[in-house]
This record gives structure tokens, C-alpha cells and sequence, in this order.
């Protein structure tokens, strides 16, 4: 069984890379991390595109 874990954030360029650390070393396996991004103008997104090794990206209309 996969275990998915959602991040909603909004404008967390500074705790983002702490917080999906945090989350990728606990003890789970079978993961997947789901961040939820608000349409942050910070840069944030640019830290999480150096972060991933797996990248699916979809965009909804707010």
C-alpha cells in the first residue's frame, strides 16, 4: 500500500526544504510526497524543482 502525504503551502520558500526533508526521512515506506502549492510567488517553486526526483506538475485555475 502507498501512503501519499500532502503539503498544502502557500509562499514557503524558506520552510519548504526542511519540511519535505522532514517528511521524506520518516520512517514510512511506500511513500509518495504531494505538494500543494497556491500559486506562491516567492520562488518556492524553483527550490522544490532542485529538490525532486520525480516531478509531475498540474495546474488548476484558482
Amino acid at each position: 500500500m502507498k501512503i501519499s502525504i500532502a503539503i498544502p503551502c502557500y509562499n514557503e520558500k524558506n520552510t519548504i526544504e526542511k519540511i519535505v526533508e522532514a517528511v521524506c526521512s520518516a520512517p514510512i515506506e511506500n511513500k509518495e510526497i504531494i505538494v500543494a502549492d497556491g500559486c506562491s510567488g516567492d520562488g518556492m517553486r524553483a527550490v522544490l524543482e532542485e529538490m525532486c526526483v520525480y516531478r509531475h506538475t498540474h495546474s488548476m485555475p484558482q
